[in-house]
């Protein structure tokens, strides 16, 4: 089975659009918006539980293009 593309029935979303932004225009389902909506919840937990236990977080420079481990009570 191969598959066709054409112009008329691809989209292509814009670099770091939002859940919000990819659903309102019909780029992902509702349901793949709930899932952004836990995957994110779920990390933001994960964050916190690594505060508290007072462990390294390990984090990406953007800007940089490297990764790092930030570790608790650094600024």
């Amino acid at each position: 089975m191969s598959l066709v593309f054409s112009k008329k029935n691809v989209k292509i979303a814009r670099k770091n659009a939002s859940s919000e932004y990819l659903l309102k225009n019909g780029f992902i389902s509702e349901n793949d918006a709930e899932m952004d909506k836990r995957a994110a919840a779920a990390v933001e937990a994960a964050i916190k539980k690594l505060e508290v236990r007072k462990k390294p977080i390990a984090r990406f420079d953007v800007l940089n293009n490297k990764a790092y481990l930030e570790y608790p009570g650094e600024e």
